[in-house]
């Protein structure tokens, strides 16, 4: 038992048993296994090859471990240096600074700031202190407290539980297990398949080039990388990434951009989503999502949300309930859905059925359009296009396209242009205007409002009809309706039925 003196001391092979006092003390021990327990005072210890049990007091203590397996607790601010060993620490309230050697360590801190670094396989129960750990190529357990903590990961495979402190962590090529807790965190991710849960936190995440699988609730700002990952929550997250990629997304408010290839399901979110090259499937849900998808091929199932949508050249196919803002690109594309749409097509061969929203539709590509029961705005490019109309009142102009038309029970104003189009008129009262096309024209119980243009038409009918004739060779087959004709200078075989006409010539 050493008192309050300054001491130098060198221990042989012996088993000792060593108690300090309040002194300062130099220990270099031997090979021998000892007991030892410092009191209050700065200590300098050296320990050899034996298995040692030391319990350090509220000094400021220098210690380096051997080769031997220790165990050590304490309570000062110390400095240690760990050998090969399997060494049980357990630290106190101080401020330490531990080197880790290549041994096998089980290691509890305690509410001290401590700065750590080694290469071992560990198990470490981090406390309330701000600590600094640097861990080498060793396989590690480690659990973290309510202080703010930075830690840098080997290649090892490692197991990591945040606590509610503000981390920041750097993840080598290792598998690790992470769980982080109520604290906004710092992550960056290697190369290594790593699987994560997220708490609730503001988390800012950076995934590597490997095969991640990814589960939270927080606000996340998440930077995707190369790998194969998989990702389920509800925050508000900020996404990018080029990989491929499983993503279901919560109620929160998202951004997201990148060129994988992906399976993303939206939540209740507003979501800002810019997709590039990849073969994605989306699901969106009901909230307010703006979307721009790329090159890629894509299939969409919209909820009741109100949505912008930009399509890019891929093929598409879209199903949804919501009020939507499309763009369509020069890709191949079906849709289907009840909405309130805006929609612009692109080049493309669409096929669209609308239902029963209130839609605008502009577009040059070959179509296929079914009209819902709303009231439509559609213009129609140079595209061949097939188009049934339902019960709504639609406004309809169409371009140079060859178009079959099949007009339903609406009020509809139907422009025709330059092709060759095929028009069946509904129970409706329609007013159309024909182009310079080749048109067949067959009537239905309605009363319409037909101008004739300069090409060859045939009409059949059986409504009361208001016609005016242009400079076409037009044939005319009326039925019983009371119809209003009005001669221009073409060629006209007319066949009137059983009522009355007045013919203008």
């Amino acid at each position: 038992m050493l008192g309050q003196g300054k001491d130098n001391i060198m221990l042989g092979q012996g088993k000792d048993n060593i108690v300090l006092g309040q002194g300062k003390y130099n220990i270099m021990l031997g090979q021998g296994k000892d007991n030892i327990m410092l009191g209050q005072g700065k200590d300098n210890i050296v320990l050899g090859q034996g298995k040692d049990n030391i319990m350090l007091g509220q000094g400021k203590d220098n210690i380096m471990l051997g080769q031997g397996n220790d165990n050590m607790l304490g309570q000062g601010k110390d400095n240690i240096m760990l050998g090969q060993g399997k060494d049980n620490i357990v630290l106190g309230q101080g401020k330490d600074n531990i080197i880790l050697g290549q041994g096998k360590y089980n290691i509890m801190l305690g509410q001290g700031k401590d700065n750590m670094f080694g290469q071992g396989k560990d198990n470490i129960m981090l406390g309330q202190g701000n600590n600094n750990i640097v861990l080498g190529q060793g396989k590690d357990n480690i659990m973290l407290g309510q202080g703010n903590d930075n830690i840098m990961l080997g290649q090892s495979n490692d197991n990591i539980i945040l606590g509610q402190g503000k981390n920041n962590i750097v993840l080598g090529q290792g598998k690790d297990n992470i769980v982080l807790g109520q604290g906004n965190d710092n992550i960056m991710l290697g190369q290594g398949n790593d699987n994560i849960m997220l708490g609730q936190g503001k988390d800012n995440i950076m995934l590597g080039q490997g095969k991640d699988n990814m589960l939270g609730q927080g606000k996340y700002n998440i930077m995707l990388g190369q790998g194969k990952d998989n990702m389920l929550g509800q925050g508000k997250d900020n996404m990018l990434g080029q990989g491929k990629y499983n993503i279901m997304l919560g109620q929160g408010k998202d951004n997201m951009l990148g060129q994988g290839k992906d399976n993303i399901m939206l939540g209740q979110g507003k979501d800002n989503i810019v997709l590039g090259q990849g073969k994605d499937n989306i699901i969106i849900g009901q909230d307010n999502d703006n979307i721009m998808l790329g090159q890629g091929k894509y299939n969409i199932l919209l909820e009741q949300g109100k949505d912008n949508i930009v399509l890019g050249q891929g093929k598409d196919n879209m199903l949804g309930q919501g009020k939507y803002n499309i763009m369509l690109g020069q890709g191949k594309d079906n849709m289907l859905g009840q909405g309130k749409d805006n929609i612009m097509l692109g080049q493309g061969k669409y096929n669209i059925m609308l239902g029963q929203g209130k839609d605008n539709m502009l577009g040059q590509g070959k179509d296929n359009i079914v009209l819902g029961q709303g009231k439509d705005n559609i213009i129609i490019g140079q595209g061949n296009d097939n188009i049934m109309l339902g019960q709504g009142n639609d406004n309809i102009m169409l371009g140079q396209g060859k178009d079959n038309i099949v007009l339903g029970q609406g009020k509809d104003n139907i422009m025709l242009g330059q092709g060759k189009d095929n028009i069946m008129l509904g129970q409706g009262n329609d007013n159309i205007m024909l182009g310079q096309g080749k048109d067949n024209i067959v009537l239905g119980q309605g009363k319409y409002n037909i101008m004739l243009g300069q090409g060859k038409d045939n009409m059949l009918g059986q409504g009361k009809d208001n016609i005016m004739l242009g400079q076409g060779k037009d044939n005319i087959v009326l039925g019983q309706g009371k119809d209003n004709i009005m001669l221009g200078q073409g060629k006209y075989n007319i066949m009137l039925g059983l009522c009355v006409y007045l013919l203008t010539l």
